[in-house]
């Protein structure tokens, strides 16, 4: 049985039961976990992109080594493993894999044409690992 969220009476807006609070972040659920980017200073409208630093004991890793790994290995998606990308490195290899390496081509062109992109793209997408953190070069 699915209980009712508390509404204001006059304007039915939703009221967070008593004793939640907001997530002190801009990022809500998940901000301040071990291995989530944390944004460092106060948001501003005029800053061009928040400052992320690596959680505590967390290694970054390196777009030139994902790049490497893309280029040569992108058949198996070691690279998304090496970069926390793990349902895009278990696609690839189940496509190598499941087709007996007759679509093995489609695997190795991903992973070619992902490595270049490591390599010298200048993307977000391109730029962070799978836990947000920013690649070194």
């Amino acid at each position: 049985m699915s209980q009712q969220p508390p509404m204001n009476g006059d304007n039915n807006s939703y009221q967070p039961p008593s004793g939640w609070e907001q997530p002190n972040s801009r990022y809500g659920v998940g901000a301040g976990n071990p291995i989530s980017p944390r944004y460092e200073g106060q948001y501003d409208a005029n800053q061009t992109a928040p400052v992320y630093h690596s959680p505590v004991g967390y290694a970054s890793r390196s777009s030139v080594v994902a790049g490497a790994l893309g280029i040569f290995l992108g058949t198996f998606g070691i690279h998304n493993f090496y970069l926390g990308r793990h349902a895009l490195g278990i696609l690839q290899l189940l496509i190598t894999l499941l087709s007996f390496g007759l679509l093995a081509w489609v695997s190795t062109l991903w992973g070619l044409v992902e490595g270049i992109l490591y390599l010298v793209s200048n993307s977000p997408r391109w730029s962070y690992d799978g836990n947000g953190v920013p690649l070194r070069q």
